[in-house]
């Protein structure tokens, strides 16, 4: 059953999706009654909150200046109002993760952007001779004029292959921190937590604030840089030879060089190697060999040929990004003949149409955007581009 048409349709209500409706309103390109954010989940931004909730952020990792509204100061501005100024941390001023989430709510409200929301979930794309038919798994369809896919990558978490052997034999000894429910731990004393970046190290934090023993295995040892890239990346410092690049592997390359993956800001780090010289964090680097389930516990061999025992296991090893696990999107491609790179991602012209009135966003763009495409920052100037792009 059709139920309606839409000036604009934007396939996922998340940080991308959430900028881009909150610029149409504001530009004046569009009303919140002319947008419908299609997402499965009740509310705008709710893998965020989860997620952060899980890992207790405390403090965003990029500065005040990155947010969702459309005025550069805007957060700080905020701050200031509710004399809540303490709420930004260290020379970038980074925003508490309260106050960042306060912020976007007002904005919510601002542009009464629950006008806009439709819970559902896509199952196939499809033009139509006015634009596009969006069909939904609960059997309805949309229409729309303007088509902007900005939906990622946080559905599927990210195993190794020895965690499944775990999960099989005995799934209470093991999760993922970002799995969709957060499993309880009353009872396990020891945990291990496999990842090397900011999730890993903030999950641990959390867990000692607990009262547990808590291990981390990583791959490396810390690293430190302020940013999950060199800021040069958000302007044309860096932009303009990513531009001038042609080939678009090349570009991919690039993009893989620039991001700081497994790193921790400064202050993050400082917390978790106080508490490992406090002896409530161990800090072991290596890799898993093999793990087995013992009755109440895991054995895990590691390949130094150490081993390690915990009670319990979490994973902070994020989220796959594989482009074809989005079923209804591989068939948008091949029934549009969409153009995409070889590591299968859209190439996109400097608008972000993938074709006349089908845009991208988030890790879609990042061929385009570059490597801050997936944050905060690479959200605003998706945003721009397209608004920028409709005169």
């Amino acid at each position: 059953m059709s139920i309606g048409l839409w000036p604009w349709v934007i396939i996922g209500g998340g940080i991308q999706g959430c900028t881009l409706a909150i610029a149409l309103v504001k530009s004046g390109k569009a009303s919140a009654e002319e947008i419908a954010i299609i997402d499965p989940h009740p509310v705008p931004l709710f893998n965020w909150q989860k997620n952060t909730s899980r890992t207790d952020m405390k403090y965003l990792r990029s500065p005040s200046v990155h947010h969702l509204d459309t005025h550069a100061f805007s957060l700080q501005v905020y701050a200031e109002r509710l004399g809540s100024k303490h709420h930004l941390y260290g020379k970038y001023k980074r925003p508490s993760l309260e106050l960042f989430n306060n912020h976007c709510l007002e904005l919510f409200k601002e542009t009464n952007l629950d006008k806009s929301w439709m819970k559902g979930r896509v199952s196939k794309i499809e033009r139509y001779e006015h634009g596009w038919k969006i069909s939904l798994g609960s059997g309805n369809y949309v229409y729309s004029e303007n088509t902007v896919i900005s939906s990622g990558f946080t559905e599927k978490e990210n195993w190794p292959e020895w965690a499944f052997e775990i999960k099989r034999d005995n799934k209470k000894l093991i999760s993922h921190v970002f799995s969709k429910e957060e499993v309880q731990l009353k009872e396990a004393q020891r945990i291990l937590v496999i990842g090397c970046g900011i999730s890993a190290a903030q999950l641990a934090i959390k867990l000692c604030n607990q009262g547990k023993h808590v291990t981390i295995l990583s791959r490396h040892t810390i690293r430190i840089h302020d940013f999950d890239s060199d800021p040069g990346w958000l302007g044309p410092k860096l932009m303009n030879s990513f531009g001038k690049m042609k080939d678009p592997s090349q570009r991919r390359e690039s993009i893989t060089r620039a991001r700081h993956k497994g790193s921790l800001p400064a202050d993050v780090a400082s917390v978790v190697r106080k508490l490992s010289r406090n002896g409530k964090i161990s800090i072991v680097v290596d890799e898993v060999e093999r793990a087995v389930a013992e009755k109440d516990m895991v054995h895990v061999e590691l390949q130094s040929k150490s081993s390690l025992q915990a009670d319990h296991i979490i994973l902070a090893t994020g989220f796959t990004s594989n482009i074809e696990d989005l079923d209804w999107l591989m068939k948008l491609k091949e029934d549009e003949n969409l153009i995409c790179a070889e590591c299968g991602f859209p190439i996109v012209p400097e608008d972000l149409q993938w074709k006349k009135s089908l845009y991208v966003m988030g890790a879609l763009a990042e061929l385009e955007i570059g490597p801050t495409s997936r944050n905060i920052a690479g959200a605003k100037a998706a945003a721009q581009r397209i608004i920028g792009s409709l005169g």
